[in-house]
């Protein structure tokens, strides 16, 4: 595999999908068949290996080999996809930014949607779509547990990018602070009607989830209690971008 020519040197395709990853070869080839399987065809997608240790570069090679618009990075472990998110948000030239995670799968028409919207709305940032969600195991079999409007996935790539993209502190939930600050600059954004996107967590990482979800809500009511004597000396202003992934925690989850 060639790496990856700087984006003023590739010709710009209409949206740049990132897909982090890390030890997830099992999984990895239904995300990246999802995106080759779209009606929407004018993409690039860049694949960003955190360091892995399994087979994920030998899958990738082989569909860089079959399709000239699939891209590969590896980079040194970190241990959070917000730095991989990073990297490819660096190296994306597309007009739309579309994440894909590594384990799910985007309908075939969620590309096209998604850029007729922005497209068509000119005042919004990002799109949001309703998500078919699963639990289970890949041995066990998948069950439907949930349809929701969850985090927008498809946004204006130099939005994004003015944005400063994905804040690398957070190891999990590294979308919410990204959009919360969307909401707080932009608006809210745009929502279409239709499931165009599965989403798969597995019963582990769901007790998992929830039990990081819990302690996130504790942590939020101790940062506004907190907060309460900076509004009496006026430094209130410089916790101000904490509102921003506040309101977006309590918009899609409380």
């Amino acid at each position: 595999m060639k790496p990856l020519a700087s984006s003023a040197l590739r010709p710009a395709p209409r949206v740049s999908v990132l897909l982090p990853t890390y030890n997830r070869a099992h999984c990895l080839g239904r995300a990246i068949d999802s995106i080759r399987a779209q009606t929407f065809t004018d993409w690039e997608l860049i694949v960003v290996d955190d360091g892995s240790t399994d087979e994920t570069q030998e899958v990738i090679k082989g569909y860089c080999a079959q399709d000239s618009r699939i891209h590969y990075v590896r980079q040194p472990h970190a241990g959070t996809p917000a730095r991989g998110l990073n990297l490819g948000l660096r190296l994306a030239c597309g007009e739309y930014l579309h994440k894909q995670d590594d384990d799910d799968v985007a309908y075939a028409d969620k590309l096209a949607k998604c850029v007729a919207c922005l497209d068509e709305r000119t005042d919004c940032h990002a799109v949001l779509v309703p998500w078919r969600v699963y639990r289970g195991t890949s041995a066990q079999g998948w069950r439907l547990f949930s349809i929701e409007n969850c985090i927008p996935l498809f946004f204006r790539l130099e939005t994004a990018r003015a944005l400063g993209g994905w804040n690398e502190f957070y190891k999990l939930f590294e979308d919410m602070p990204l959009f919360g600050r969307i909401i707080a600059s932009h608006g809210k954004p745009a929502l279409l009607r239709n499931i165009l996107y599965d989403y798969f967590e597995s019963d582990d990482e769901s007790a998992r989830y929830h039990r990081n979800l819990k302690s996130i809500s504790s942590l939020y009511r101790i940062i506004e209690s907190a907060m309460r004597p900076l509004y009496r000396w006026g430094l209130s202003d410089m916790m101000q971008p904490h509102w921003g992934l506040r309101r977006a925690l309590k918009q899609v989850y409380f």
